[in-house]
């Protein structure tokens, strides 16, 4: 299963703000700025498959490579701006060796090859953004987190949600 397309730009977005000089803790506070700013990422999440399948014509992996290089430049520019100290633990390197294959290579990978290849570009989103009904089993079976009967309901409504739009929608 293909998980949300993360971008590096989301790890540095936080460094950004802070270099632009953005009162953290009076956005923090502003929930309703929260809940915007939530929004236009999943607006944005929504619009780049579209454009990807704009340029079909392309290979998947042209596609990874040249959205890697961009991603790595704008990465570089904001551990630049934002003076982030780089020093990481031999630990945390495999962790986040381990986290840059399974998301950012083999997740982007197929993501890019199902929005290439599949009649519903609009399918393939709904099925790689169910992203929080597997963390939120993965959290539960194997690090040991509560799910009440709040976030139980909330899955049901994701897999009921994903029923809905996928029926009658041929995938490839």
């Amino acid at each position: 299963m293909v998980c949300c397309p993360i971008h590096e730009f989301d790890i540095f977005f936080p460094s950004m703000l802070n270099s632009l000089r953005f009162n953290k803790k009076k956005i923090i506070r502003n929930y309703s700025a929260m809940y915007l700013f939530a929004l236009v990422v999943a607006l944005l999440w929504a619009i780049y498959p579209f454009l990807l399948k704009t340029v079909q014509h392309l290979d998947h992996l042209a596609i990874w490579a040249l959205m890697s290089f961009v991603s790595a430049i704008a990465a570089l520019i904001a551990i630049t701006i934002s003076k982030t100290n780089l020093s990481i633990h031999p630990k945390d390197f495999l962790t986040l060796v381990l986290a840059s294959i399974l998301g950012p290579i083999a997740g982007f990978l197929i993501y890019f090859y199902l929005i290439k290849n599949a009649k519903s570009v609009s399918l393939v989103i709904t099925l790689a953004f169910t992203t929080p009904l597997f963390a939120a089993l993965i959290g539960h079976f194997i690090f040991k987190e509560q799910l009440d009967s709040r976030k139980l309901f909330g899955i049901l409504l994701v897999v009921i949600g994903i029923m809905l739009i996928s029926l009658n929608t041929k995938f490839i």
